[in-house]
């Protein structure tokens, strides 16, 4: 043991874990006075003082522990959103690769399609459109977590949105045999 004060070399020395016996964090080790002795009081001072050492280390690893995953989300925050934007971006080219043709199909005057052809291409058309607009909408949210631009929002006429929606349904209702019916009010 070292030397104390006046030169007096240490004999004794308390030893106490800081922790729990499954949870050892370290040992608290002080030197006694050669000239005291280890009384009740004493050893409940040194006790009261490792578990203030304990709260402390605890403290600190749990801080420790909560900065690391904090990081972790962070990071999984950041690959979810070049994820996103990435696949956006493979979904946008095949969808506009066949919107295009569509469009030739229907602007044909040479050919014009029949009725029932043209209604076809339209529901493609329309659905290829929103497939695209979804893929355009999550490449904003993409850019909007990635604080590379803001979210505007603006207001929308909800009974067009829902009757566009459900017309999308409407030849697999048809050839089901069902019966589907939308009723909306609007002021358009």
């Amino acid at each position: 043991l070292p030397v104390g004060l006046n030169n007096t070399k240490l004999k004794k020395a308390i030893i106490l874990r800081l922790g729990s016996p499954d949870n050892i964090l370290g040992y608290f080790i002080s030197g006694l006075n050669p000239c005291g002795r280890l009384t009740d009081e004493v050893t409940s001072f040194f006790t009261l003082i490792s578990k203030h050492i304990t709260i402390t280390l605890s403290n600190i690893i749990t801080y420790e522990k909560e900065k690391k995953q904090s990081q972790r989300l962070i990071e999984l925050d950041k690959a979810k959103t070049l994820f996103f934007s990435n696949i956006s971006h493979e979904f946008r080219t095949p969808i506009t690769l066949i919107t295009s043709p569509l469009d030739d199909l229907l602007s044909d005057r040479s050919q014009p399609l029949s009725t029932l052809q043209t209604q076809r291409i339209e529901l493609i058309q329309r659905s290829s459109r929103k497939l695209l607009k979804l893929v355009n909408t999550l490449l904003d949210f993409s850019s909007v977590e990635a604080n590379k631009t803001t979210a505007i929002f603006q207001p929308i006429n909800i009974c067009h949105l829902t009757r566009d929606l459900c017309h999308c349904f409407q030849p697999t209702i048809e050839k089901a045999e069902l019966k589907f019916t939308v009723n909306t009010f609007s002021n358009e």
